[in-house]
């Protein structure tokens, strides 16, 4: 039987859920740590992505979700994130059965022409050193690595020091952000300047290589010290009592 030509199109609200369950079925078997280390996990993420999407007007920090379709059936799909000159590939899944269908390819070109259509001068986005054949098939679409991103987990040791003053500036706004979506992020004001706080699910703070100091974890370990200290960055933390979750490679593709 011929084979009917798949349609690119937006992910029908209906289709939604099957980006998390998809995302849950193969990071989360082939890597469960790391896949808890991302938003993919949390709860509320299907919630986060029909908000994002409600919006018409597309503009940096918008979400772009685009499906690939046989009749009515959903065989695969690409989340965007439209940054002022990139657009990141955040999410991207075939189903198994719809491999060798050519699926992935053209959303990836679809994901080329947005760029263009948007002002992107480049494709952006991070594969999982241990996924061998989407590395392959990045290398082989034209990308070029630009980086690596260390993943590294460690308890917060650092309540016994003496309490750094700060002032959550956002705090209603967050809480809200958190009881709906599983993570958020809080603005703490210090006598320093203003600190980002990343809170994922009840287990992590998310922060980066750059944000690694005393200080920081201080304040962290006041706000709530079961949390795990996920730090996520360009370099490698080489101090005792970081543990390596994973690591990814960062692709950059120019567009022209």
């Amino acid at each position: 039987m011929k084979e009917r030509d798949v349609m690119l199109m937006p992910v029908r609200s209906e289709d939604v859920p099957l980006v998390a369950k998809w995302t849950e079925e193969w990071l989360g078997t082939a890597h469960p740590l790391a896949y808890s280390l991302t938003i993919f996990s949390s709860p509320g993420y299907t919630d986060f992505l029909q908000n994002q999407l409600k919006s018409e007007q597309k503009t940096a920090g918008s979400t772009h979700l685009i499906g690939a379709y046989d009749g009515g059936q959903m065989l695969g799909f690409i989340e965007l994130r439209q940054a002022p000159d990139q657009l990141f590939i955040n999410n991207f899944c075939v189903k198994k059965e719809a491999r060798g269908r050519q699926i992935g390819e053209r959303l990836l070109q679809y994901t080329e022409q947005l760029a263009k259509s948007v002002g992107a001068s480049t494709v952006g986005l991070d594969c999982f050193v241990w996924n061998g054949r989407a590395l392959d098939k990045y290398a082989e679409s034209g990308f070029r690595e630009t980086s690596r991103v260390h993943w590294y987990t460690r308890q917060n040791e650092w309540g016994s020091q003496t309490p750094v003053e700060f002032e959550i500036k956002n705090g209603q706004e967050a809480d809200a952000h958190q009881h709906a979506f599983g993570f958020s992020r809080l603005h703490v004001q210090t006598e320093k300047g203003v600190m980002a706080v990343n809170r994922l699910k009840d287990s992590y703070f998310r922060l980066s290589i750059h944000e690694k100091n005393p200080e920081y974890f201080n304040i962290l370990s006041q706000l709530d010290q079961s949390r795990t200290l996920f730090l996520i960055g360009s370099e490698e933390a080489a101090e005792k009592g970081w543990n390596k979750a994973s690591e990814s490679v960062r692709f950059e593709k120019k567009i022209g």
